[in-house]
Order: C-alpha cells, then sequence, then structure tokens
C-alpha cells in the first residue's frame, strides 16, 4: 500500500514548475554583474519559446537583452536577444514595440559599419521587418 501512494505523489510532481523555480533561485542568487547570467537568461527564454510560452519568453528575453544592455555588451550577445523580442512582437502584432526595438537593432547594425557580409543581412532583415510594420499599419508612404 505504502509503495502505491509514493508512486501516485511522483506522477504528479511537476518537473517543468520545479526546473523554473530551479532557475530563478539561481538567478536571484547570482550578482548582477554575472557573466553567464545573460546568457542563462536567454537561454531559459529560448525554452519558454519552445513550449510556446510567449509571455514567459518575453519576459526572460527582455531581462536578458536589459541585462547585456547595462553591462555595455555588443555584437550578437546583445543582438539576439533583441532581435527574438522583435520577432514575437511582431507575431504579436505589437508593431510599436517591435518599430521601437527595430531602431535599437538598426542603430547597432549601422555603428558596426557593416563590416561584414552578417552585418549587411542584419541590415536588410532589420529594414524589412520596419517596412512590413508601416506596411501592416496601412502607413505605406514609409514602407
Amino acid at each position: 500500500m505504502g509503495n502505491k501512494t509514493i508512486r501516485s505523489q511522483t506522477n504528479q510532481f511537476d518537473h517543468k514548475s520545479v526546473r523554473s523555480s530551479s532557475y530563478r533561485v539561481r538567478q536571484d542568487s547570482l550578482p548582477p554583474k554575472f557573466s553567464d547570467l545573460g546568457e542563462n537568461l536567454y537561454n531559459l527564454a529560448e525554452k519558454y519559446l519552445r513550449e510556446e510560452n510567449f509571455d514567459e519568453a518575453l519576459r526572460y528575453y527582455k531581462k536578458s537583452y536589459e541585462l547585456y544592455k547595462e553591462e555595455g555588451s555588443s555584437g550578437e550577445d546583445i543582438r539576439k536577444p533583441l532581435e527574438k523580442l522583435i520577432g514575437i512582437y511582431l507575431e504579436q502584432r505589437n508593431f510599436e514595440e517591435a518599430l521601437k526595438l527595430c531602431d535599437e537593432l538598426l542603430k547597432m547594425v549601422k555603428s558596426r559599419a557593416l563590416s561584414s557580409k552578417v552585418d549587411s543581412l542584419k541590415l536588410a532583415t532589420v529594414l524589412d521587418h520596419i517596412g512590413s510594420i508601416y506596411y501592416e499599419e496601412r502607413k505605406l508612404e514609409k514602407s
């Protein structure tokens, strides 16, 4: 009888919430300038995105982006969460937020002086997003 009770309690155990809580405890216990924290937050956001939990994904992409921005990071570290935020906002048709972040990303890409083919592709992608937003908002003269 005792073994059946233990098994039924184990089957009801919510592994996802424990993992998520574990990440939160680790995040809260780390110093604010911990170098891997931005990447950990980004990875947690990726997990939530795969689970289609967009609110949590947005939350952790924002935290990752804000941390990198606060630390003065540049390059791929700060661009990755920013691009993901733009993508989610576009999917949610939150064009105002998407456009604001596109402007930030555009400044970043332009500041690198298009030093590589990747930078040129990033610029083209950002400009495409901006054009799509204006098109969706029926601001055709801007698109």
